[in-house]
């Protein structure tokens, strides 16, 4: 049953160095899944160092979670279910590819895979991951 209350604290993943969790503002849609609406620190048109999981616009699905021993549980977002941000799927690229050390399904990233070769996309290129990545997969 879904809850009264509609505004929640949700927690999204953020590779920036190290991989930690910053809180989102989300706003539930149905059980278990929630809305992005805001993320305080989220700023990706100056900052290509920090690779979010999630964004604004979002829809994800969440699980709750503790952080520590004996902590409360916290809602974290886990997957993707749809979103409205543009270009979204890029975004996802760098992420999957920063997070798994470069291993992606080059079939789940048609054009996006062009796009991130292309020397005016910055988002994640600091990252040796990406860099790596680029390097043995855009030869030209």
């Amino acid at each position: 049953m879904v809850e009264a209350k509609s505004i929640y604290t949700v927690y999204i993943r953020v590779i920036d160095g190290t991989e930690t969790y910053i809180p989102s503002i989300a706003k539930l849609i149905k059980e278990d899944t929630y809305e992005i609406v805001k993320i305080e620190s989220f700023d990706i048109q100056n900052d290509n160092t920090s690779i979010w999981e999630y964004f604004p616009g979002d829809e994800v699905g969440c699980i709750s979670k503790s952080f520590s021993d004996n902590a409360e549980k916290s809602l974290v977002a886990t997957r993707l279910l749809n979103s409205s941000f543009p270009g979204r799927k890029i975004y996802q690229l760098v992420f999957d590819i920063i997070q798994n050390s470069g291993y992606i399904n080059p079939c789940e990233y048609g054009t996006e895979i062009k796009i991130i070769g292309q020397t005016d996309f910055e988002y994640g290129k600091p990252y040796p991951a990406l860099q790596k990545w680029l390097k043995e997969n855009l030869k030209e």
